[in-house]
């Protein structure tokens, strides 16, 4: 009998792991901090992240992604939006964003008219452009330049909190 519960504990055991890894991949839970991601996301939403979408390079224009940064020294996890991919040519100018020479149409940004900086640069093989969508209170690719696709942790793909606004994100 001693046996057959140990076997049945183990057996258990083993699915919790293999449970927790698909989901740690699948759809792990991370809370937003910030204002940077305003009006799209508050500080406080809840929402499940995606690393297979990094893993298998599923990362696309307008993802909103975690990714790894280390600014001023410090290291720390963010959330932004991918506006650029590698070959892009990345133009901001008059406040207005541009991706290889068209106007970038930002329909989620807070403030249409707060894009500052001047930017004119073409992503290398590996290199994402990230920005916030509260841009006035946004540390993004603006300020730390671009990011590898290494850093690249997460894509969000569902708010589950608060609970009426539960949504995929698109």
């Amino acid at each position: 009998m001693e046996k057959s519960k140990l076997r049945e504990w183990l057996s258990a055991f083993v699915e919790a792991i293999i449970i927790a890894v698909i989901l740690y991949f699948l759809a792990w839970p991370f809370l937003i901090e910030g204002s940077s991601m305003e009006n799209s996301f508050e500080t406080g939403d809840r929402v499940f992240v995606s690393r297979l979408c990094a893993y298998l390079n599923l990362i696309d224009y307008n993802d909103v992604i975690l990714c790894k940064i280390n600014y001023n020294g410090n290291e720390e996890i963010i959330v932004k939006r991918v506006i650029g991919k590698p070959g892009d040519h990345i133009v901001i100018k008059d406040k207005q964003v541009y991706i290889n020479d068209l106007a970038l149409i930002e329909p989620y940004i807070k403030n249409p008219i707060s894009t500052d900086g001047s930017v004119d640069l073409i992503l290398k093989d590996d290199e994402y452009y990230v920005l916030g969508d509260n841009r006035d209170k946004s540390t993004d690719s603006r300020f730390f330049g671009a990011i590898k696709k290494s850093d690249i942790e997460a894509e969000v793909i569902f708010r589950w909190y608060p609970f009426g606004d539960m949504e995929f994100v698109p």
